[in-house]
């Protein structure tokens, strides 16, 4: 038999008879080695006690399967006393005043050529935090990239846009809030963050987040309903991100000296899927555009909306930005997400 005890929860797994030892008789280490092969379980082992009489042996398969056993047993009896207790679902919702306005209109865009001559309309904008980029004279934000390799380069380039005088940043995951918070950065909680229900907004916001930037997998009821404490905002155009790669795909054909940065992967259909890197990751963005212009009526509550630009030409960004201030249907092979699944 093995016991297993994580400090709350005892199972105990049974396997079979040990036999008589014909040549070499197990051991204690024997089976302490195999027994703590926890491997990719949320287990180790901190105290053991073993019960072995001389002259017995058990086959290596069976002390795995034993350890195997148990360890279910274990996970099914954690996921029963989580169920069982209730200090989350007794936890009040946080709540907001819904907001009756017209959400502003932020626009998040790759590169300067992008930002328009003319800003009537728009409340701020965001720059990628991986390219040295002239502030606009507007409130402006910068976007840390979601896969994050070195700390200190992003502090380094968090730095350079502090001295211009941005004060916000885009945080996309953990690592990057706690950056943020260490620079003196005012926290706007990204999507990477999933923050999908009212308790992810309360919780984002006991972070140090002002406002967020709900997840894009989430219905059009779901952002509606959702009480946030902060502002919250919703993408409503844009290639949106997709797939992260720590190894590119782009280096299969080309190096990055002979990158153009204007790279696609074409799937068995033809279609094509942009590529972009962002300080040691790359990112593939979705085939067609996400567009809600025209549906930006049935986004009550929502407090800001972004639109996300990036292979998008000059001209093209004042086009979007024209259609979703005047509510225009698409003009383009578009996506509405997930928002009226």
């Amino acid at each position: 038999t093995l016991t297993l005890w994580d400090g709350k929860n005892t199972v105990t797994a049974k396997g079979d008879i040990p036999q008589k030892a014909k040549n070499k008789a197990l051991s204690c280490d024997d089976v302490l080695k195999n027994l703590t092969k926890f491997g990719d379980t949320p287990y180790y082992e901190d105290n053991n006690e073993i019960l072995l009489d001389d002259g017995l042996f058990v086959p290596m398969g069976e002390l795995n399967s034993l350890r195997r056993t148990a360890c279910e047993l274990l996970d099914s009896a954690r996921a029963e006393t989580g169920r069982n207790e209730k200090q989350i679902a007794n936890t009040p919702l946080p709540t907001k005043t819904a907001t009756t306005k017209k959400p502003d209109l932020v626009i998040r865009i790759e590169n300067e050529n992008q930002i328009p001559t003319d800003l009537t309309g728009i409340k701020a904008v965001i720059l990628p935090l991986e390219k040295d980029l002239a502030v606009p004279n507007i409130e402006t934000l910068v976007d840390i990239p979601r896969g994050i390799i070195s700390e200190k380069a992003i502090e380094t380039q968090l730095l350079k846009y502090k001295e211009k005088g941005i004060k916000k940043c885009l945080c996309g995951n953990l690592s990057a809030v706690e950056i943020a918070k260490k620079l003196g950065f005012i926290i706007i909680a990204d999507t990477g963050l999933n923050i999908h229900n009212s308790f992810s907004a309360h919780t984002v916001e006991k972070l140090g987040a002002k406002a967020v930037i709900l997840s894009s997998e989430l219905t059009c009821d779901s952002l509606t309903s959702l009480a946030s404490p902060i502002p919250k905002g919703v993408i409503t155009y844009g290639n949106i991100p997709l797939m992260l790669f720590k190894n590119c795909p782009i280096k299969n054909g080309k190096t990055c000296k002979d990158c153009d940065m204007q790279n696609t992967l074409t799937d068995r259909l033809g279609t094509q899927f942009p590529v972009r890197c962002r300080m040691g990751y790359s990112e593939l963005l979705n085939s067609v555009p996400l567009w809600l212009a025209d549906k930006k009526n049935m986004l009550n509550g929502i407090d800001f909306e972004v639109l996300y630009f990036t292979t998008e030409s000059s001209e093209r960004v004042v086009e979007v930005i024209n259609a979703y201030k005047n509510g225009l249907c698409a003009d383009c092979k578009f996506t509405r997400g997930l928002f009226f699944k």
